[in-house]
């Protein structure tokens, strides 16, 4: 079995659009789990209007979008990369 190697670049790694997409992904489905009462709150003070447009399983559809995203991101040259 071949030996984990860290890509020579990691402490560049912040800087990746994968990365960064990763991590906001991470952010707002944590806060969905940990904190359903305020997403429901949220919900609740949505207009009926907006709400009617909102599939009821939303956040499996924010998780396949963040990482469809962060694929599309990591394949994409990214200049910025080295500081």
């Amino acid at each position: 079995m071949k030996k984990l190697e860290l890509i020579d670049d990691i402490k560049d790694a912040y800087r990746f659009w994968s990365v960064r997409i990763l991590a906001f992904g991470t952010v707002v489905l944590s806060w969905l789990t940990l904190f359903p009462a305020d997403a429901l709150w949220l919900w609740a003070y949505m207009p009926a209007e907006v709400r009617a447009y909102i599939p009821e399983n939303i956040t499996n559809f924010i998780a396949i979008a963040i990482f469809v995203i962060s694929i599309i991101a990591r394949i994409v040259k990214q200049d910025n990369v080295k500081g």
